[in-house]
């Protein structure tokens, strides 16, 4: 049981207002010790005018909201003080909260007691923490769709599914004697789990592409030195972040920026002209350049329209087929004819069909329809539990005993037990919610 009551700062301060939030059993015999009026007789769920005092002096005047246990975000009784915005004033009220009795929270602990007090599940409070970082609507769409229970719906079908076969088969194990258990062979389970590894696979592959974009896609711009790398970057920044230059090899290191086309986000890397020969310098230049072609998601390489391919040009080109890619002709401006292709102007700001490539090439619009997984420890678990079922059905094509499926099937559960954090040491909670902000 939590006996201690914790106080943080919910929000930024220099707002025009501040919320400092307060829960715990004591949350509201601490937060009267500074009120000017008494809050004993406060209703839940009701917001009143008073004062926050010290010493007899008015220190600020305030809105004072209370929720009663267990009804309110923690769980716990909760008490919100609404000040006026001010870093002082922050400070001040929290270090008399604190000086009565309050414990200052730790990153994320307002959600963890919510999480530890079933209020949502693991799922779910992960979802909040990526609702206020969301940087694009579709971030913020996903997430709330996390907060909303979806992702514990799905995980929760699949999870029923294994725990019926499951037990289905832990009876046909210890009760074989029972006339009344249906007989589960190898034939019969076999169909139950490939549908379940149907599901399974269709959520991680759409897990993934949600994943992609709302952390945003590791895009590396490539090219010979002046096909226009650099006046691309600027274009789709929308600003002069890299100089550009008629001189070979001005691009030594990579340049880096970020860049959100409506729902899409987009890290954006200029790297230094691939070219033999060279300086020291320049040549180091394009060892990075190849190590972060490795590390890309997707791979923009631009070439000069109005020129012949070279060789090395052609050699990108296949070195490429087996990575995602977009091959763009840049300085459209200088040609008359184009062929099929993405032509823009990078120096003009025209780029118009490499942004209506980018924006169907990974289509948000489908991924917002359906549910997703919205975290990597989310779909790392899912992984796990695919592999777990995989390994079941091996072992059934293997023709192999009943308890050794039970194995890998129990794994499969435990996994997707884990996604909902039902089964959670409270170090490994810490280390999720280490990542949150302080009154959260």
């Amino acid at each position: 049981m939590i006996e201690d009551t914790i106080v943080a700062l919910a929000g930024a301060a220099k707002t025009a207002v501040a919320i400092i939030r307060l829960s715990g059993p004591e949350a509201r015999a601490i937060a009267e010790k500074i009120l000017k009026y008494s809050i004993a007789q406060q209703p839940s769920h009701t917001i009143i005018h008073n004062y926050v005092i010290e010493a007899e002096t008015v220190i600020d005047e305030v809105l004072v909201s209370y929720f009663a246990a267990p009804k309110s975000y923690t769980g716990e009784d909760l008490v919100e003080i609404n000040i006026h915005g001010s870093s002082y004033l922050a400070y001040k009220i929290i270090t008399l909260l604190v000086d009565n009795g309050a414990r200052l929270a730790q990153p994320g602990e307002f959600t963890q007691r919510a999480y530890l007090n079933e209020k949502l599940d693991l799922t779910q409070a992960e979802a909040i923490n990526d609702l206020v970082l969301a940087n694009n609507a579709f971030s913020a769409a996903k997430a709330s769709a996390g907060l909303s229970g979806a992702i514990s719906a799905e995980v929760n079908d699949l999870a029923t599914a294994l725990q019926a076969l499951l037990a289905n088969i832990e009876v046909n194990i210890d009760y074989p004697e029972y006339d009344d258990v249906a007989d589960l062979s190898h034939k019969v389970i076999e169909p139950q789990l490939l549908n379940w590894q149907r599901k399974a696979e269709l959520l991680i592959e759409q897990s993934e592409n949600s994943l992609l974009i709302k952390e945003g896609i590791l895009t590396v711009i490539i090219g010979e030195p002046n096909v226009g790398k650099s006046s691309l970057l600027n274009a789709l920044l929308r600003e002069d972040r890299a100089l550009v230059s008629a001189v070979a090899g001005t691009t030594r290191d990579y340049i880096e920026g970020e860049v959100i086309l409506d729902n899409l986000h987009l890290r954006l890397i200029d790297t230094a002209g691939l070219r033999q020969g060279g300086d020291s310098l320049e040549q180091l230049g394009m060892e990075k350049t190849q190590d972060l072609i490795k590390k890309a998601q997707l791979v923009i390489l631009v070439l000069d329209a109005s020129k012949q391919r070279s060789q090395q040009e052609q050699h990108l080109i296949k070195a490429l087929a087996d990575k995602e890619h977009l091959i763009v002709f840049n300085k459209s401006d200088l040609i008359t004819v184009t062929t099929e292709g993405i032509y823009i102007s990078a120096l003009k700001g025209d780029i118009g069909a490499l942004l209506n490539e980018l924006k169907q090439r990974y289509d948000s619009k489908a991924l917002l329809e359906v549910t997703t997984l919205h975290s990597q420890r989310q779909l790392t678990l899912m992984k796990q539990a695919s592999y777990a079922i995989a390994s079941a059905l091996a072992a059934l094509q293997q023709d192999l005993e009943l308890e050794l499926v039970a194995i890998d099937l129990h794994e499969a559960y435990r996994c997707l037990s884990d996604i909902l954090g039902k089964y959670n040491r409270m170090d490994f909670l810490a280390s999720i919610f280490d990542n949150f902000c302080l009154g959260k």
